[in-house]
């Protein structure tokens, strides 16, 4: 009986030193909020490079289209995709949102560079084609394509335009509905 009275005894001693050491056995918060060492949500929210050409030429509209969906859809802090639009297809946007508020009628009844109500895809999914040498451009992700048109002003490229699915431009449509 006290050889089993023993192995109970060594059982507990075991057992109450793994429970009480359980906070040194899992993973830790290595610093605390004192410390300097600080590693912040918005450190990591660099937008991932794009993938270079084949010919290890940058295509620049494919890096400003890449920025600017990143941006657009995926970046957490304030949003100023808007900087990639052109003056023209501002206007137009503006011009469309203005008259759905004056009218009551709805225009543009998804997002249209993405051709959707709601973000269905994630930055894995998204890829970027240049159409031969125009300054046209192509967004997939999935089965979704959406057209843009870019534009060079003074070295910088702008989304100038694009294509919605009944065939026609934001800027044909706005034009047509004022």
């Amino acid at each position: 009986m006290k050889r089993n009275n023993k192995k109970f005894w060594i059982l507990v001693v075991l057992t109450t030193f793994l429970f009480t050491s359980c906070d040194w056995l899992l993973p830790h918060k290595i610093a605390d909020e004192t410390d300097e060492l600080q590693i912040e949500d918005d450190d990591f929210l660099e937008p991932p490079e794009p993938l270079e050409e084949e010919n290890d030429e940058k295509d620049m509209g494919i890096m400003t289209l890449h920025e600017f969906y990143w941006e657009r859809y995926f970046y957490k802090g304030e949003n100023n995709s808007n900087r990639f639009l052109s003056k023209r297809l501002k206007s137009a946007l503006y011009g469309i949102s203005d008259l759905e508020r004056q009218t009551g009628y709805i225009i543009l009844d998804s997002d249209p560079f993405i051709n959707a109500q709601d973000r269905c895809f994630n930055e894995n999914q998204m890829s970027f084609e240049r159409i031969g040498n125009s300054n046209c451009y192509t967004f997939s992700y999935g089965s979704t394509n959406v057209t843009l048109y870019l534009v060079e002003v003074n070295g910088e490229y702008y989304i100038d335009d694009l294509l919605l699915p009944s065939g026609i431009t934001i800027t044909e449509l706005y034009e047509r509905e004022k």
